[in-house]
């Protein structure tokens, strides 16, 4: 019988190793995805490597942008008489949202290079205020 812990003994086994990538195969079509906010924009750079760019569906709206990828392969490799001697197929489909209000819905700049899609999205001037500090008693 295989060892499916990576440790021996299951009471040596650190509860923080345990559920180490726990959601990884519940979820693998989730794509990573890094966001930073500044004063003035949004700065997206989500993973989707092997994607083709022509796959990949954005759309902005009520302050949510959808992610939407879809994407199949076959792969049918036949001997010199023409009979199939491997085939396989694969399929991909991503969809996600992130909520990121006060985007100006006419300055939003999409980039993809490398498996990663980059997003600049600019916040509505009108709607930038700066923070307000509130103190604690």
């Amino acid at each position: 019988m295989s060892n499916l812990l990576p440790n021996n003994n299951f009471f040596d086994l650190s509860p923080s190793k345990f559920f180490e990538n726990f959601t990884r195969p519940i979820f693998p079509n989730f794509p990573n995805t890094d966001i930073k906010e500044t004063d003035s924009e949004y700065i997206l750079d989500i993973e989707l490597p092997g994607i083709q760019k022509e796959n990949i569906n954005l759309d902005y709206q009520g302050e949510t942008l959808y992610l939407e990828v879809k994407q199949s392969n076959e792969n049918n490799e036949t001997d010199q008489e023409g009979n199939i001697i491997r085939q396989e197929r694969n399929a991909s489909y991503i969809n996600r949202t992130y909520t990121l209000p006060n985007v100006d819905e006419n300055n939003i700049n999409a980039k993809y290079n490398n498996g990663v899609l980059h997003l600049n999205l600019k916040k509505d001037e009108q709607y930038v205020k700066p923070t307000k500090r509130i103190e604690i008693e």
